[in-house]
């Protein structure tokens, strides 16, 4: 049987792209997806200046136009969507950047415990910081309200490019994680967000398919048990350091987690604006309770 043509796509992103091009391909009935992240736009346009414009359709996310060196100008048709993060199952979970640079690579790639880095500013140590991983801290510290107010944001936030991904949270939720990181969705997750772009786009695609390999898998911050109790998904003290089969428990990885600290002045440690509020309200709660 021959098998009818099928569109080119181009998805242009970051480190979703290979998990999300793949995902598309393997649920469009036409179209094999390509991707290329950010990292590899120059090295792509050096080598063919009219490579993006080989393909029919390009996907494109949002905020990668202001990106140095985008191909405005050399791209075919096209669509912009937006990037997916979730700190629902890791509210814990958070960026640090070191003295001004960039950010801070840790035991598990970017990722660092807020409350790890609150203890240090602190000046605790690490077998006093593991007394406050407790349901009492998260209950506080706003972490049980973070799922469903992150689900909200991004159902808003994809709706402003008309993605309606309400039923996404539902089908691929069910009784477990889908998000390995912060900003690291799993493959499943990928699919579902695969057929509501295709369906917007217009395209049909399969409701069931076998899901591709997932390229983020390699890395994983954990649920924490009293997080996992409330979501009704699995959790445990159980950090893989990047690279690792073996995995460390909280007293071990808040060991490591200080070691990384320690490089740098308490000072010069840092996170995003918009989780400033929360590092300085659990440091608070840590006054409080010593």
């Amino acid at each position: 049987m021959t098998r009818r043509p099928r569109e080119r796509w181009i998805l242009l992103s970051n480190c979703q792209t290979l998990s999300l091009s793949r995902a598309i391909s393997a649920v469009a009935d036409s179209v094999d997806c390509e991707g290329c992240d950010v990292w590899q736009m120059a090295e792509r346009l050096e080598s063919d200046p009219d490579y993006f414009r080989r393909f029919d359709f390009a996907l494109i996310l949002a905020n990668l136009r202001d990106f140095p060196g985008f191909p405005a100008d050399r791209l075919p048709d096209h669509a912009d969507v937006p990037s997916f993060s979730f700190t629902g199952y890791h509210p814990d979970c958070c960026y640090v950047t070191a003295a001004g640079e960039r950010v801070m690579d840790g035991l598990i790639g970017p990722y660092h415990s807020m409350i790890a880095l609150a203890g240090y500013k602190e000046q605790i140590g690490p077998e006093l910081t593991a007394r406050f991983f407790h349901d009492t801290m998260f209950e506080r510290a706003g972490y049980y309200r973070q799922w469903g107010a992150e689900r909200d944001r991004m159902i808003a936030r994809f709706a402003e490019f008309d993605h309606d991904i309400s039923g996404v949270f539902r089908r691929a939720g069910r009784g477990r994680s889908f998000m390995h990181t912060i900003d690291h969705p799993d493959i499943v997750l990928m699919t579902e967000l695969a057929k509501v772009i295709l369906r917007r786009l217009d395209r049909d695609c399969r409701d069931t398919t076998p899901p591709p390999v997932d390229a983020l898998a390699d890395m994983s911050w954990p649920v924490y048990p009293e997080v996992g109790e409330r979501l009704g998904v699995h959790g445990e003290y159980r950090f893989r350091p990047t690279g690792h089969y073996s995995a460390l428990d909280l007293h071990e990885y808040l060991e490591e987690a200080f070691a990384c600290f320690a490089r740098w002045d308490r000072s010069e440690l840092r996170v995003g604006w918009q989780v400033q509020p929360r590092l300085q309200h659990v440091r608070r709660l840590i006054r409080e309770e010593l």
